[in-house]
């Protein structure tokens, strides 16, 4: 694979001709069209996780509002669309969140929100 750098170097050294030159122009372009491309398509998707994320935050904080004014055929789809694999044990009713709502009620049940320590710790002032 040919660097950019000696595609010019070997230009200005004439070791090349201007087709040939031009030839590694139009491919380099190219590639950079191509990851320009993929760039905004990432950003895009990151923009779309983000509003989901907020999306999904807000109805885990009205959860139970929306349940509560709910028809009976949407509280179903609510309850499905939360758990899975529900059981009764000892007479009592054992709810398994099915994910991302699981990790919600985990991440609340700690205290500990940081994973682990930065090995930057600068001080509050």
């Amino acid at each position: 694979m040919t660097s950019r750098v000696k595609v010019v170097t070997d230009y200005l050294l004439a070791s090349i001709t201007t087709p040939d030159y031009d030839k590694y122009v139009t491919k380099y372009k190219s590639e950079k069209e191509e990851l320009e491309y993929r760039l905004v398509e990432y950003t895009n998707n990151d923009k779309s996780f983000i509003l989901t994320a907020t999306h999904l935050l807000e109805l885990a904080q009205n959860a139970r509002s929306i349940f509560q004014s709910s028809q009976p055929a949407q509280k179903n789809k609510i309850l499905k669309a939360l758990l899975a694999n529900c059981q009764i044990n000892e007479k009592r009713l054992q709810l398994n969140l099915l994910k991302p709502f699981s990790v919600l009620v985990e991440s609340t049940l700690s205290q500990n929100w940081l994973r682990r320590l930065d090995s930057n710790q600068w001080p509050f002032d």
